[in-house]
C-alpha cells in the first residue's frame, strides 16, 4: 500500500482508495447541480437567491425564479431593489408548478447521493481500514495447521489429517455492533469440501456458507449484532479423501456498504490506531523513562551493613546484620489504575529470614508494607493516586558479600534488564519549559526568563527617584532563586545611561539588590544577566 496516498496495487494494477473515489463523485455531482442551475438561468429565467435585493435589473414582461417559482415582472425592478409579489411581479403560468416539481425531483435525487457520499464516508471514518479480517489473530485448534503461504494473510491453507467431520481454522474478528458486514474470498483446494462460520464469541453461530470447492468464490454476508467481536471459521473436511486441504484466497471482511471487490491486507481501523497511539503517547508521557525510580541513597554503615551507592544507582552491600531493618532508598509518586513492576531484589531473597525490597506507605522503615520483591518482581496497582517508597531490608544475623541491589520501578510489562533512573519526558518537558515572569520597583522592571536551570535578568526603566546607599531591592520571584548564596557583576555602561555603574547581588534568600550610588530621579537603567538556578 502507499503510505501517502492509501492507493492500492494487486496484480500490476494501480486501484483508487475510496477517499479518492468518493471526492471524485462529490465533485462530480456538485458540478452536476451548478450546470443545472446555470441551464434553467440559460434557458427560461434568471435565478433570484435573495427577495431584499434583485441581482439585476428587470423590465415589464421578463420572468424571474424566486425560492423554485417562476415569476412575471409586472413593474420595472433595478439591481439591490426588493422583488415584492403584488408589487413587481405576480405567479406565472401553471409551468411555474411543472418546473418547481422537476427541480423538487432535481433536489431528492441530490439528497439521495448525498446521503450515499455520507454513507461512505462513514465507512471510511468508522473502519478506516478495509479489511477487517486478521490472519494474526488465531484460536489454537490442535487437529489443524493452518499455513500463511505468502506472509501476508492473503492466502491460507487449512490443513487436518483428523478422522474428524469438520474442522477449520478459527479466528477473532473486531467487528461494530449491528453494522452489516461482506465476507469475500476464493477457494482452492487439494482434497475435502471447504466451509466458513461467523459465530459469537460464546459459539452462537451467526451465519454459514458452505460446499465450497475447486475456484468457488465467497460472498455472503451477516449482521454483527450487539457483538464487538466474532468468530471468523473456515473450514475443511475430509469428506470421502483421506485429508482435508483447502487454501482460502484473498479473504476479506469489510463494511457491506464498501462494494469496491478490490483485495487489501488487513490493517487495523482508525478506531483502533486511534487507541493505540493514544496508549501509547501516554505511556510516553508517563514514563518516557524506563526506570522511575530515583534512588536517592547515600553511601553509609547501618546495623553492621555497608550499604555503597554504585555510580548507576544500585546498592552493594556488605556485612552482617545486627538487628531487624535496613536502609530507605526514597518515594515515587504513582497514579491510580496503572500497573507498576517494582524490582531489583537479587534471586533468593526472603522478606522474613534474609533479604528483600521492600514497598512501603511512607518514607519510614516502620510504615505499613504494600508489598516485597525477593528477586521476581512485585506487581502494584494503587486504587488511588499516592507515593510509595522503597527499603532494602536485612533480617537480624543476615551475613552479606557484594550483594547488589538495583532498585527500579516501571510499567508492569517490562521484562528487560536493569536500566539506570531517567526523568520521564514529561518532567524533562516541565524543567525546559520557559517560564517568564517580571517585579518592579522604584521605575525599574526586573523580567526573569528560565528554561531549564538558566535564567536570565532583563533590567529596563529609569529610576522614579534616585536609589539610596542601600541599594534599589526586588524581589526575585519563587523557581528564579540563583543556585549559589550569592551572585554578583558590576554593570558596565552598556547597562546605565550614563557613565555611573551598578552592581547586581543575586542572594539565594530572595532578594535583588541594585546598587547604584549617585543615581537620580530619571537615570535609565537596561541590560541583561545570566545566571543558573537552584
Amino acid at each position: 500500500m502507499d503510505a501517502d496516498s492509501g492507493a492500492s496495487c494487486i496484480r500490476g494494477y494501480r486501484m483508487k482508495t475510496i477517499v479518492q473515489l468518493v471526492k471524485e463523485q462529490k465533485e462530480y455531482f456538485l458540478e452536476k447541480d451548478t450546470a443545472a442551475k446555470q441551464a434553467v438561468e440559460a434557458n427560461i429565467a434568471p435565478v433570484e437567491a435573495d427577495a431584499s435585493s434583485a441581482s439585476r435589473a428587470y423590465v415589464v414582461g421578463e420572468q424571474l425564479f424566486l425560492n423554485d417559482v417562476l415569476y412575471d415582472v409586472t413593474s420595472p425592478i433595478s439591481v439591490g431593489d426588493a422583488i415584492v409579489v403584488g408589487t413587481n411581479i405576480t405567479a406565472a403560468n401553471k409551468l411555474s408548478a411543472d418546473i418547481k416539481s422537476k427541480i423538487d425531483d432535481l433536489y431528492s435525487k441530490n439528497q439521495t447521493l448525498t446521503n450515499q457520499i455520507e454513507d461512505a464516508y462513514e465507512v471510511m471514518g468508522q473502519n478506516g481500514a478495509k479489511n477487517v479480517f486478521n490472519p494474526n489473530d488465531k484460536v489454537s485448534n490442535d487437529y489443524v495447521t493452518i499455513t500463511d503461504t505468502n506472509g501476508d494473510g492473503s492466502s491460507l491453507r487449512i490443513y487436518t489429517p483428523s478422522a474428524k467431520n469438520w474442522q477449520s481454522g478459527t479466528f477473532i474478528v473486531n467487528v461494530k455492533p449491528n453494522t452489516d458486514y461482506r465476507v469475500t474470498g476464493q477457494v482452492a483446494y487439494t482434497s475435502g469440501v471447504g466451509r466458513v462460520i461467523v459465530s459469537t464469541t460464546g459459539g452462537t453461530t451467526i451465519a454459514v456458507s458452505e460446499d465450497f470447492t475447486q475456484n468457488t468464490d465467497i460472498s455472503f454476508t451477516f449482521n454483527s449484532g450487539n457483538n464487538t467481536q466474532v468468530q471468523f471459521a473456515l473450514g475443511v473436511t475430509k469428506g470421502t479423501v483421506e485429508v482435508g486441504d483447502i487454501t482460502y484466497n484473498y479473504v476479506m471482511i469489510k463494511d457491506a456498504r464498501d462494494t469496491d471487490p478490490t483485495y487489501q491486507l488487513y490493517a487495523e481501523t482508525n478506531q483502533q490506531l486511534t487507541k493505540d497511539t493514544t496508549a501509547l503517547l501516554d505511556n510516553l508521557e508517563v514514563n518516557g523513562a524506563v526506570n522511575m525510580f530515583d534512588n536517592i541513597l547515600t553511601s553509609q554503615v547501618i546495623n553492621g551493613i555497608t550499604y555503597t551507592v554504585n555510580d548507576d544507582g544500585s546498592v552493594t552491600c556488605n556485612g552482617t546484620a545486627t538487628a531487624n531493618g535496613g536502609v530507605m532508598l526514597g518515594g515515587i509518586a504513582v497514579k491510580s489504575g496503572k500497573a507498576y513492576k517494582i524490582s531489583g531484589c537479587p534471586s533468593g531473597g526472603d522478606s522474613d529470614n534474609s533479604y528483600a525490597l521492600i514497598v512501603r506507605t511512607t518514607n519510614s522503615t516502620s510504615a505499613s508494607v504494600i508489598g516485597s520483591d525477593i528477586g521476581n518482581g512485585f506487581i502494584y496497582t494503587p486504587t488511588s493516586d499516592t507515593t510509595v517508597y522503597l527499603q532494602i531490608r536485612f533480617a537480624s544475623g543476615q551475613t552479606t558479600n557484594n550483594l547488589t541491589f538495583k532498585p527500579m520501578i516501571t510499567v508492569s510489562s517490562y521484562n528487560g534488564d536493569y536500566v539506570p533512573y531517567a526523568k520521564t519526558n514529561k518532567e524533562l518537558t516541565d524543567e525546559l519549559a520557559i517560564d517568564s515572569t517580571s517585579v518592579t520597583n522604584n521605575g525599574v522592571t526586573a523580567t526573569f526568563s528560565k528554561w531549564g536551570k538558566v535564567a536570565t535578568i532583563f533590567l529596563t526603566g529609569a529610576f522614579t527617584e534616585g536609589v539610596a546607599t542601600d541599594g534599589l531591592v526586588l524581589t526575585i520571584p519563587s523557581g528564579f532563586r540563583p543556585k549559589n548564596t550569592v551572585v554578583s557583576m558590576k554593570t558596565t555602561n552598556e547597562l546605565a545611561s550614563s557613565s555611573k555603574e551598578a552592581l547586581l547581588y543575586l542572594a539565594n534568600s530572595g532578594n535583588l539588590t541594585i546598587a547604584y550610588p549617585g543615581s537620580a530621579a530619571g537615570d535609565g537603567i537596561r541590560g541583561a544577566f545570566t545566571y543558573i538556578t537552584d
